[in-house]
């Protein structure tokens, strides 16, 4: 559509991911996790470090899920000792769609994963234009 405001947009999530600008940092373990919240922050670092998908900014959301996960694990063992426990049930459940949220995000579930793309260096992305003859 002519005069269209948000045609230069990308699109798709994919088209947002080869868009994105790469952000430099390590991401480092925040001081003070505790064992469920380590065992999940190793998993995901180790996971993704090669594939150039995690930066320094994506901390605070990682973390976020760890905590979200060592809650679920909590909940999920009291609710296991008292299935009639009513109040452990929620919170299980409510910790779980917590952390699934978090954990979309970061793409620990195959779908989402699927989506993310390394950020690339902005000087060697562009258009490659086709070769006149």
């Amino acid at each position: 559509m002519p005069g269209n405001l948000h045609s230069g947009r990308p699109k798709s999530a994919a088209a947002l991911a080869a868009a994105a600008v790469p952000m430099p940092g390590e991401l480092l373990m925040p001081k003070g996790m505790l064992k469920e919240e380590k065992w999940l922050w190793h998993l995901v670092v180790e996971s993704f470090r090669d594939a150039g998908i995690l930066a320094a900014i994506d901390a605070a959301l990682l973390r976020s899920a760890c905590e979200l996960w060592n809650l679920y694990r909590k909940a999920f063992k009291i609710a296991k000792r008292d299935p009639t426990d009513k109040d452990a049930r929620i919170a299980v459940t409510n910790y779980w769609h917590a952390f699934e949220t978090a954990a979309s995000r970061l793409g620990m579930n195959p779908l989402d994963r699927s989506r993310l793309r390394p950020v690339t260096d902005p000087k060697k992305s562009g258009i490659k234009a086709r070769r006149r003859t």
